[in-house]
């Protein structure tokens, strides 16, 4: 992950994160065990008046704190960058959710993003963020189509919600 940010003292945003799709790329990562994973990257912009995207490490009370049910991540503020799947129905020719196999939830990626504020008096920000994820296997996936687009949101540490951005189509390897 990459963030990029820069603040002057005239600048002024709203207090809620804006965020805009840049671009999107393909990486591979190899572990040390020599295991090779396609990565999908997403490049997003974004503005914020009041500088506070991101968490730390200890952010981990309320209500940023971590709720399990089912081993699934209940509490939307516990991360603060998330990103969901959403593949292209070849029937409909619409892009609809992805399913995660043997339940009736979405696939969505939900990560922490380190908290950027800056020091100083004059907090407002903008910047990038690069992520990567890995992409979804075939062999996990079988049916789902290799045609997507990708929604993304933020939260900032005020719990304000971003608008959403969708990338283009982009045709998984």
């Amino acid at each position: 992950m990459l963030l990029l940010s820069t603040c002057k003292k005239s600048e002024i945003y709203p207090d809620i994160p804006a965020i805009e799709f840049k671009s999107y790329y393909f990486t591979v990562d190899t572990s040390a065990a020599g295991i090779r994973d396609t990565l999908l990257g997403i490049i997003i912009s974004y503005k914020d008046g009041d500088g506070d995207i991101g968490l730390n490490s200890k952010d981990t009370f309320p209500p940023f704190n971590s709720v399990q049910v089912n081993n699934k991540e209940t509490n939307k503020y516990y991360n603060n960058l998330y990103w969901e799947y959403k593949a292209l129905n070849p029937i409909t020719n619409v892009f609809e959710p992805v399913i995660k196999p043997n339940t009736t939830d979405t696939l969505i990626f939900q990560n922490r993003v380190e908290n950027i504020t800056p020091d100083g008096k004059h907090k407002a920000i903008r910047g990038e963020i690069d992520w990567q994820n890995s992409i979804p296997r075939l062999i996990d996936y079988p049916d789902m189509p290799r045609t997507v687009k990708i929604r993304i949101r933020i939260y900032d540490r005020a719990l304000h919600e971003s608008n959403t951005v969708e990338s283009p189509i982009i045709v998984l390897p």
